[in-house]
């Protein structure tokens, strides 16, 4: 039976996104974590190299939906 509070489902979430990360406070507020912390998601995608990074990404998936 499922477990109706999603408990295990949540903490592998959280082992999986935190695990060994420390958590740092973007300048906008909220909190970053990972490879492009002091800045969260939304702000670094805001950089020039976020920027970059989201066109190639969104060239690549174009390109696969292409090839299916």
């Amino acid at each position: 039976m499922p477990d109706p509070t999603n408990a295990e489902r949540q903490q592998r979430w959280r082992d999986r996104h935190k695990a060994g990360q420390a958590a740092l406070v973007c300048s906008c507020g909220r909190v970053a974590y990972g490879e492009h912390a002091p800045l969260c998601r939304k702000c670094w995608l805001a950089t020039d190299a976020g920027r970059e990074w989201n066109r190639l990404r969104i060239a690549r998936l174009r390109a696969s939906r292409r090839n299916s």
